[in-house]
């Protein structure tokens, strides 16, 4: 039961760091998306151009928080994308 417990509270950390990983690859994917479909979106240039700054500065705060390893493993999963065109926006 201890040993559980303290298996949890070392693991919890590196869960948080993957899930960081998750949701900056997600962000980037969603940034290609937006730049891909820019004339199917429909939204006003300003509001398209505040979206990518906003997404841009979640990715750079959430970059600054990870541990390199998570990282990279990010940065690989998007290099490796089946949409190379992600790959690209890396």
């Amino acid at each position: 039961m201890i040993h559980n417990l303290i298996q949890n509270v070392c693991d919890g950390p590196l869960i948080l760091q993957s899930k960081l990983g998750e949701l900056m690859e997600h962000i980037v994917f969603l940034l290609h998306l937006v730049d891909a479909r820019k004339k199917e979106l429909n939204f006003p240039v300003i509001m398209r151009k505040e979206l990518k700054e906003t997404m841009r500065t979640v990715v750079r705060d959430i970059t600054l928080v990870m541990i390199p390893l998570i990282y990279f493993k990010s940065i690989i999963n998007l290099l490796n994308h089946s949409d190379k065109d992600v790959g690209e926006k890396v």
